[in-house]
């Protein structure tokens, strides 16, 4: 199995504007060791506006090219098109469990990290959860269990973990072109509950990753932890997937609730990521407190307009479930925002970026053969 080629991009302020030219690094990942390879690429006239619509579409997938043609935007949400800090940044993310207790106070240093230099608001919220590194909360997912959940989804059960009327929305609209007869990925699963769905909605196989071991007894289930799947990842032991989805998981990376490093970017470094891990064109179902932004330390991100577009960075926003979710945040009792209450809507994405990384690796391919 070939190892993956990530192609990144340098921010825009790393580009020459003389030479009009967009700096392009191929890295080669292995657990030995890291190949960076950097190319003048003549590709873009224009580097603030290098935008998926300019480029020519040649022979990408027939999602590729339907993504392509899209806005990226949705309402209010304006995603960047791509990650404000190279791909190599997100996977070079620290994996290994802290030590010692979560901190009750985020470090000074960190501050303006986390408060995106004074943006957002701050409030304790405190948690000691850790378990990276040790056995997850269910350490043993069994057929019994598993088929006792699906059975639940069949009967459209709504509450399991969380209330899932908003995952069966998202389902119902999507599951059949996204996730139908497809292989895909689980951010942060404590209990199979989002596997049983997507078992249930045609997915031929599921992978989880979770902070904690577990042991899936279920032959279209497995699981990894952080540190295992970043490792068979880059070693081209695990294929990119079709598509991904998460709940309740990606606002809790980086704040050191679960035994995690401290880290402010720790959300938008995974999601990084995943440009990577999902196929071109693929999708992603991403379930995370919204709709303003704050941070509830250390328990977990809230996402408005201005970190949501940081987070969906390289993605295209196709829809977000419930349709009315974005005027949720002028409701004042949930700008009161009591601890402990959470309104998670499901998103909806479509990896943009990876379509133009495919793009501009036949472009480069092309300049080689010349």
């Amino acid at each position: 199995m070939t190892q993956p080629i990530i192609l990144d991009y340098y921010p825009r302020n790393s580009c020459r504007k003389q030479d009009r030219y967009f700096v392009v690094c191929l890295a080669v990942f292995s657990v030995q060791a890291t190949c960076f390879v950097s190319l003048y690429v003549g590709l873009c006239g224009n580097q603030q506006d290098s935008s998926v619509k300019q480029l020519d579409q040649g022979n990408l997938s027939d999602k590729c090219l339907a993504a392509l043609a899209l806005p990226v935007s949705f309402h209010t949400v304006h995603p960047l098109l791509r990650p404000d800090f190279p791909l190599v940044q997100a996977w070079l993310k620290p994996e290994a469990a802290r030590f010692g207790e979560a901190p009750r106070k985020i470090p000074g240093s960190l501050r303006n990290g986390y408060s995106m230099n004074g943006i957002i608001s701050i409030r304790e919220f405190y948690f000691d959860n850790a378990y990276l590194g040790g056995s997850a909360l269910t350490s043993v997912w069994s057929l019994d269990t598993i088929n006792d959940l699906r059975a639940r989804v069949r009967a459209r059960q709504t509450y399991f973990n969380y209330d899932s009327s908003f995952v069966y929305q998202a389902l119902d609209a999507h599951g059949k072109k996204a996730v139908s007869s497809r292989r895909g990925l689980v951010i942060g699963s404590e209990k199979p509950w989002l596997e049983v769905f997507l078992l249930e909605y045609g997915a031929d196989h599921v992978t989880t990753l979770e902070f904690g071991a577990i042991i899936s007894q279920h032959p279209q289930i497995r699981t990894f932890t952080p540190a295992n799947f970043t490792a068979a990842f880059l070693q081209g032991q695990i294929e990119p997937f079709d598509f991904l989805f998460t709940y309740s998981s990606i606002e809790h990376d980086g704040l050191g609730r679960y035994g995690d490093v401290l880290n402010p970017s720790g959300d938008l470094e995974t999601m990084a990521r995943m440009l990577s891990v999902v196929k071109p064109g693929g999708y992603a179902f991403v379930g995370i407190p919204c709709c303003f932004d704050a941070l509830d330390w250390n328990a977990h991100r809230t996402y408005g307009h201005r970190r949501l577009a940081m987070l969906f960075a390289g993605w295209r926003v196709v829809g977000v479930f419930p349709a009315n979710a974005l005027n949720q945040s002028r409701k004042p009792k949930l700008r009161v925002r009591q601890l402990g209450s959470v309104f998670q809507p499901v998103w909806v994405l479509q990896n943009v970026m990876g379509c133009v990384e495919q793009k501009l690796l036949g472009t480069i391919a092309g300049i080689f053969k010349e």
